[in-house]
């Protein structure tokens, strides 16, 4: 299970809120005018007073030398090939590159990824990206991605290479198999093994086809897609919990807490802070030598029924801070408990 969680987006399957408006940060460079910036980054390169409209800064001549600076453009007015995803986690060895055939170098956290840019994870590695209109994926490691542009044309947001993913609202190609969302909220798995690639649905719903033929599964289902076929049956597979954030408010408002029991006591947890609809995946547990959590000495995350023994926790014997978060299906955390002082012996 991952241990950093999720969520980022190109314009895919559901597209944004008409009255909200998406911005992408971009970064002036030396010498650039407004009416350069606008030739770079837009699909209509006259609607520059847009730029100028969002950034108080910059006046309303667009043949003005601008200092550097960052500015907010609108997604709707960008190319589609100029918009950017966001590295926003990254764990051990983390690399990219611009296109294929470049040279792999170390990924920085929060870097911009563009369409046609590589990802790759070593090994005990996961990163994960956020895409403009909050769309996410996590990579597991030994894993490869390529960000694709977005689909004006149908195309995939990213393909998976090698190795295991989990994304939300994501349209993915594997191979000869696409994996296409079908309802928002839409959390599910896919990996190459030996001979075939696995979906896992884990919530939503979604639309696997391969080789001309497709099925749709729901969350709690699991489909196999043979090498150079079409989907097989699907399947049930038991990693579903039913537990979300509409069941987890509905149990609190009756006043009932939900604990997490170790042998070092139970933990009250804030559900509450799960994103709408979102499955109740496990739950990290913390401890620190100090209050404030400034040396946290153990992290691990466990399921959701499992309970947790200090035998299974290798720390050494003395006196810890705990505390625990809960973690959706993408690994994310919601809000940490209140910290508990417990020894060890």
């Amino acid at each position: 299970m991952p241990l950093f969680g999720a969520l980022l987006a190109a314009c895919i399957a559901f597209p944004a809120a008409a009255q909200e408006t998406k911005f992408q940060t971009i970064q002036v460079q030396p010498g650039e005018t407004l009416w350069g910036i606008a030739s770079r980054y837009l699909k209509d390169p006259a609607q520059w007073s847009e730029i100028a409209r969002y950034n108080a800064q910059i006046g309303s001549d667009p043949t003005v030398v601008l200092p550097g600076m960052k500015i907010r453009v609108p997604l709707r007015i960008l190319k589609p090939s100029a918009r950017a995803a966001e590295l926003t986690a990254a764990e051990e060895r983390v690399e990219h590159r611009a296109q294929e055939g470049g040279d792999w170098r170390p990924a920085k956290l929060h870097m911009p990824l563009y369409p046609g840019n590589w990802l790759k994870t070593g090994s005990m590695s996961r990163a994960r990206i956020k895409f403009p209109y909050g769309e996410v994926l996590n990579l597991e490691s030994h894993s490869l991605v390529v960000i694709d542009p977005p689909n004006d044309e149908g195309k995939a947001d990213l393909r998976l290479v090698e190795g295991k993913l989990k994304a939300l609202n994501l349209k993915m190609q594997i191979r000869d198999v696409a994996v296409v969302p079908r309802s928002k909220n839409a959390v599910f798995e896919m990996s190459i093994e030996e001979g075939k690639v696995k979906v896992d649905v884990y919530a939503g719903e979604a639309l696997v086809s391969a080789n001309g033929s497709a099925v749709a599964l729901s969350g709690g289902q699991t489909v196999d897609v043979p090498e150079g076929r079409g989907p097989r049956v699907p399947e049930k597979f038991t990693a579903f919990d039913p537990m979300t954030r509409a069941a987890a408010e509905k149990r609190q408002a009756a006043g009932t807490a939900e604990t997490v029991t170790t042998d070092i006591g139970d933990l009250d947890v804030d559900l509450k802070n799960l994103p709408v609809g979102m499955t109740l995946a496990g739950f990290r547990l913390q401890a620190s030598k100090t209050e404030d959590f400034a040396e946290v000495v153990l992290e691990r995350v466990f399921e959701p029924e499992e309970r947790v023994t200090v035998r299974n926790l290798d720390l050494p014997a003395g006196v810890y801070w705990w505390r625990v978060a809960p973690v959706d299906l993408l690994g994310a955390s919601g809000k940490f408990s209140k910290p508990k002082r417990s020894a060890l012996r």
